[in-house]
């Protein structure tokens, strides 16, 4: 029999919810350069400032250095999303072995 704190409502909708942020934080520690990816896509297509600076950029006549630093810039926000994935993933393992 439960308790009757566990059976309400606010007890199942939090069990949810974190069965829901676990599967999401486990989902960006197993595809973290698909989550820098789509992070990327997020900050560029979701401020139609940046797709301007974007489209100028292809036109300019240096776009290979542009397209060189925002190489460089992806890559390092990739690492940086990597290395909190691994942290995340770090702490789901500590918490999945109830250290």
């Amino acid at each position: 029999m439960f308790h009757p704190k566990q059976s309400s409502k606010p007890a199942l909708i939090l069990r949810v919810l974190g069965k829901g942020i676990s599967s999401l934080l486990n989902a960006i520690a197993r595809h973290p350069l698909v989550t820098g990816f789509m992070l990327l896509v997020y900050l560029v297509a979701a401020n139609p400032a940046n797709m301007a600076h974007l489209q100028s950029a292809m036109a300019a006549s240096d776009f290979p250095e542009t397209a060189l630093g925002a190489l460089i810039f992806s890559a390092l926000l990739m690492a940086v999303i990597y290395a909190f994935a691994l942290f995340v993933r770090q702490i789901l393992t500590a918490l999945r072995n109830d250290e």
